[in-house]
């Protein structure tokens, strides 16, 4: 009983997935995904397993009529701090991404 209550643990731990989640505003970012790039990022931090958050960042968004993509997920370094606290302490990452194209233009935007 023992062995298997170990394998299904030590199971858990090594097939765990990298909880990405993707929310799409308007068209996203248009094109495959080497196009995009970062336009504001900030970390989302947890304890106990994430009961409890201990912050809400609020990101910047994109001016209007840009389609951006909203990601969440687990960089390797939130896994590795999330496992050495065993869970006490996680983070996630939270980026919104938008088209390099788009990125032109909100700069163009912000020159006049």
């Amino acid at each position: 009983m023992k062995k298997i209550l170990s394998i299904v643990a030590l199971s858990t731990l090594l097939l765990s997935s990298c909880f990405v989640n993707r929310t799409t505003v308007g068209y996203g970012p248009v094109g495959a995904s080497i196009h995009d790039m970062t336009y504001s990022k900030a970390k989302q931090r947890y304890i106990l397993f994430g009961l409890i958050g201990l912050n809400h960042p609020k990101l910047p968004i994109p001016p209007v009529n840009i389609g951006y993509e909203i990601k969440s997920s687990f960089s390797l370094w939130d896994g590795i701090i999330t496992g050495i606290t065993v869970g006490i302490y996680g983070q996630r990452t939270e980026r919104i991404l938008i088209n390099r194209q788009d990125e032109r233009s909100i700069q163009e935007r912000q020159k006049q």
